[in-house]
């Protein structure tokens, strides 16, 4: 078993890179031979190290795990359909929640604000842009 009290430059190199590949911190730490808890201590005293650990994070989700959310969002994923105990086919499912997401992080437009109004006002709001829009577009 892996020394799990030491966080050595290289089990901190192979740390970072486990997170840039995707994994959790708990993922990365125990592929690091250390103990979940150890990057948690070192981002707290060390906030070089933290910085890097939000890096290594930022590199993972975009090159790993943003790729993914954006296909089950976008093409969906084969779910068997069972009659009777036997699979009979597949059904496409989709991922609404997670496609309504992805638009907002990629377009403004679709942002909900974020201001110091209140959410009946930041809807009022949105409702007279919807508005406006569709006099503008000729279909109110």
């Amino acid at each position: 078993m892996a020394n799990r009290t030491k966080f050595t430059p290289k089990a901190k190199e192979k740390f970072l890179q486990c997170l840039q590949n995707g994994d959790t911190i708990v993922q990365a730490a125990e592929k690091a031979g250390v103990s979940r808890q150890t990057p948690y201590d070192h981002m707290k005293a060390d906030a070089k190290f933290a910085e890097q650990v939000a890096m290594s994070n930022e590199i993972g989700a975009e090159a790993h795990l943003l790729p993914v959310a954006i296909n089950r969002a976008r093409d969906g994923w084969e779910e068997p359909v069972f009659y009777e105990g036997a699979e009979v086919g597949t059904i496409r499912r989709f991922d609404n929640n997670l496609l309504w997401k992805l638009i907002q992080a990629k377009s403004k437009r679709y942002r909900i604000p974020t201001e110091s109004k209140d959410l009946g006002a930041q809807l009022i709001d949105l409702a007279e842009e919807l508005k406006a829009g569709r006099q503008r577009a000729g279909i109110a």
